[in-house]
C-alpha cells in the first residue's frame, strides 16, 4: 500500500511539475478498464478513443497528446483539478462546472440491457424500455461511472470496482441487469469468454455520446472548435469507421 502511494504520488507530482514549467503537451486521461474504448496494454493506451484522437489531435491538428491511463474515478479528479488537461466522456452536470466541451462528439454509442441465461424474470425483462422500467430490478455497475450515477437514481445497485467484475458478477447471477454500451459488452463477453452465459435484451434504451472535454483553465480549451472540425471530417472520410472495425475482431 506504501509503495503503491508512493508510485501515485511520484506520479502526480511529474506532471504538475510538468504543467508548472509550461510543458505544451495536451495531457488527455482515460479509463485504463474500458475495452475497446480505452485500455492499458504493456503500459500503453490504446482503444478506439484513443486512436480517434491520434487521427484528430495529433495527425490533423498537429497538438502534442500524453495518453494517461488511470482508474476511471482519479482520472477525473485530475481533470477536475487541473493535474490533466482533458478526458473523452459523456458532459454530465458536474463535469460541465470544471470543463468545457466539443460541440461534435467524438463517438456514440447504443445503451443496451444485459441480463444472465434463464433469468425467472425474463418474461418482465423482455418488456423493458426505459430507464424508469429499470426499478423492481437489481443493477450492476463500477465505481465512478457518473453517468450511470445520474441515470440510476433510486434504484437497487451495486457498484463494483471494475467494469470486468461487472460482467462476471451477471454471468453469476448476482444482478439481474448490466446496462452497457454496444462495444463494451461485444469485448468482455467476448474476452472473458461469457457469451454463452449472458443475454442481450431488445430494448436499446438510448444513444449516448462521448465528447471531449477540457478544464476551463487549460492553455487547450480554444482548440475545442478546431477538434470540431476535425472529428466531422475524421467520420466522414470513413477513418473513425475502419478504427471501430479493427477493435471488433
Amino acid at each position: 500500500m506504501i509503495k503503491l502511494l508512493l508510485i501515485t504520488t511520484l506520479f502526480v507530482s511529474s506532471i504538475t511539475s510538468a504543467n508548472t514549467l509550461g510543458n505544451d503537451e495536451l495531457k488527455v486521461v482515460f479509463f485504463d478498464r474500458y475495452a475497446p474504448l480505452s485500455w492499458l496494454v504493456n503500459d500503453e493506451m490504446q482503444g478506439i478513443l484513443v486512436d480517434t484522437l491520434k487521427g484528430t489531435l495529433e495527425d490533423d491538428l498537429k497538438i502534442d497528446v500524453q495518453y494517461i491511463g488511470l482508474p476511471w474515478k482519479r482520472a477525473q479528479s485530475m481533470v477536475e483539478t487541473g493535474i490533466a488537461d482533458a478526458f473523452i466522456t459523456v458532459p454530465t452536470k458536474k463535469r460541465l462546472k470544471y470543463s468545457q466541451c466539443s460541440n461534435v462528439s467524438a463517438l456514440t454509442v447504443k445503451v443496451g440491457i444485459y441480463t444472465y441465461a434463464e433469468n425467472p424474470r425474463m418474461n418482465e425483462l423482455m418488456k423493458i424500455k426505459t430507464y424508469d422500467d429499470l426499478k423492481g430490478f437489481s443493477i450492476i455497475d463500477y465505481i465512478g461511472n457518473g453517468w450511470a450515477k445520474s441515470k440510476f437514481k433510486n434504484l437497487d445497485v451495486t457498484w463494483m470496482p471494475t467494469l470486468n467484475q461487472t460482467f462476471m458478477m451477471l454471468a453469476s447471477k448476482r444482478a439481474d441487469i448490466l446496462v452497457r454500451n454496444n462495444y463494451n459488452f461485444d469485448f468482455f463477453s467476448r474476452s472473458l469468454n461469457i457469451q454463452n452465459k449472458i443475454i442481450k435484451l431488445p430494448a436499446i434504451l438510448s444513444s449516448v455520446d462521448f465528447h471531449l472535454c477540457i478544464n476551463k483553465n487549460s492553455p487547450f480549451v480554444n482548440r475545442l472548435d478546431d477538434f470540431d472540425k476535425s472529428i466531422i471530417k475524421f467520420k466522414n472520410d470513413g477513418a473513425q469507421a475502419l478504427i471501430i472495425n479493427k477493435y471488433k475482431h
